[in-house]
C-alpha cells in the first residue's frame, strides 16, 4: 500500500502549482474532491492568489469503547511557497479537559435534631404568671395575644381582682406543637381555695411576634361549662344526670350561702343569691363580701374539704 509521502508526491506532479499572477484565483471545493476518490484520506489544495496555501487534514481518530468518531480538522498554515518536500500532516483531535474554577463542592453533615432552645418562651410565660398572681388582670390580658379569644377580659378581672385567684404550673417542651411549651396549670382563688378546691388546665403556649399565643389541649375535658370559661372546668364533676353536670365550684357556693343565710343574713342578703358567686357568672362585689367568712363555714363544714371524689392538687405534676 502506499505511503503518505508517495500519494501526495504523486498528485503533486499530476496537478503543478500554476502562476497565481496568469490564473484566476481558484475555488476550492472540497466535497468535489472528496467525493472524485483521489485522496484518501487526506488531500492537499492549490495555494490561492494571496500566497497562503490551505491544508484540509481528516483524520479518523479511534475512541475507547463501542463508538467509532471521525474528526475533520481545517488546518491553516500561513505564507510562502510550499517547500518541495514539505509534508501533509495528519492531525489527532483530541478532547481538552478544562479544569473546573467552581468552587469544591462541601457537603456538610447536619447534626442530629437537638431540642429547642425554649427559654426565651419559658420567660414569656413565667411573666404572665407573675402579672396574673399579681392582681393586675390588664397587665396579664397584654401579654396574651388577641388571637386568644378564650381569654375573656371580663372572666380574667373577675378571676384575678376579685378572687384573688393565684396559677401554679408546670410546663415541659410539647409534643404537639414545635417550639411550644406545653404547661398543666391550676387555679386557686379565695373563695373556693379555702375548702380545698381548685381547677386544673392544660395549653400550649407559643410566641406569636412577641405576645403568647394559647391552644388547649387537645385531651383535656371540652364540655360547654368549661370551654366558656377558658377552657376550666370548676372543679371537679359532683354529680352527672343525663348530660346535666354538677360541678364542685357550684356546690360549694350553695353550701357557703345557705350558711351565710342562718349565720349571717345580712352577708346573704347584699350576697342576693347562690349563683352571684358562681365562677362561671359571678358578681364581683357579692364574692367581695363573702370571701371574708369562708374561713369560718369551713372550719365548722364536715363536708368541705371533701374527703372523697377529690383531686389531690398539691403533687401536681405534668409527668
Amino acid at each position: 500500500m502506499p505511503t503518505d509521502k508517495h500519494v501526495i508526491a504523486l498528485f503533486k506532479e499530476a496537478n503543478p502549482v500554476p502562476d497565481p499572477e496568469r490564473l484566476p484565483e481558484p475555488q476550492l471545493n472540497a466535497d468535489a474532491l472528496l467525493a472524485s476518490g483521489e485522496l484518501e484520506p487526506m488531500m492537499a489544495v492549490p495555494q490561492s492568489s494571496s500566497g497562503r496555501s490551505w491544508r484540509i487534514v481528516a483524520a479518523v481518530a479511534g475512541m475507547a469503547g463501542a463508538a467509532a468518531v471521525v474528526a475533520g480538522t481545517l488546518l491553516f498554515v500561513g505564507g510562502g511557497d510550499p517547500a518541495p518536500d514539505d509534508d501533509t500532516v495528519a492531525v489527532e483531535t483530541t478532547a481538552a479537559v478544562t479544569p473546573s474554577t467552581s468552587a469544591p463542592t462541601t457537603t456538610t453533615t447536619q447534626p442530629a435534631d437537638q431540642p429547642a432552645d425554649l427559654s426565651a418562651l419559658q420567660e414569656m410565660v413565667d411573666s404572665y404568671y407573675k402579672a396574673y398572681n399579681s392582681g393586675d388582670a390588664e397587665a396579664a390580658r397584654a401579654l396574651i395575644s388577641p388571637q386568644s379569644v378564650d381569654l375573656l377580659p371580663r372572666n380574667l378581672e373577675f378571676w384575678i381582682e376579685s378572687l384573688g385567684e393565684q396559677v401554679t404550673a408546670e410546663c415541659v417542651p410539647s409534643v404537639d406543637i414545635s417550639g411550644g411549651l406545653y404547661c398543666v396549670e391550676r387555679y386557686r382563688d379565695q373563695l373556693h381555695g379555702p375548702a380545698g378546691e381548685t381547677i386544673r388546665a392544660t395549653f400550649h403556649y407559643i410566641d406569636r411576634n412577641g405576645l403568647l399565643s394559647r391552644v388547649h389541649d387537645r385531651f383535656e375535658m371540652r364540655l360547654v361549662e368549661c370551654a366558656v370559661l377558658d377552657y376550666r372546668c370548676p372543679g371537679d364533676q359532683v354529680d352527672v344526670v343525663g348530660n346535666d353536670v354538677t360541678w364542685s365550684y357550684e356546690t360549694f357556693e350553695a353550701d357557703l350561702f345557705s350558711w351565710l343565710e342562718h349565720t349571717y343574713p345580712p352577708v346573704a342578703e347584699s350576697i342576693g343569691e347562690p349563683t352571684n358567686l358562681s365562677y362561671s357568672s359571678g358578681k364581683p362585689d357579692a364574692g367581695a363580701a363573702a370571701i371574708p367568712y369562708v374561713a369560718e363555714f369551713v372550719a365548722q363544714s364536715e363536708a368541705w374539704p371533701r374527703v372523697s371524689g377529690h383531686r389531690d392538687l398539691a403533687g401536681m405534676s405534668v409527668l
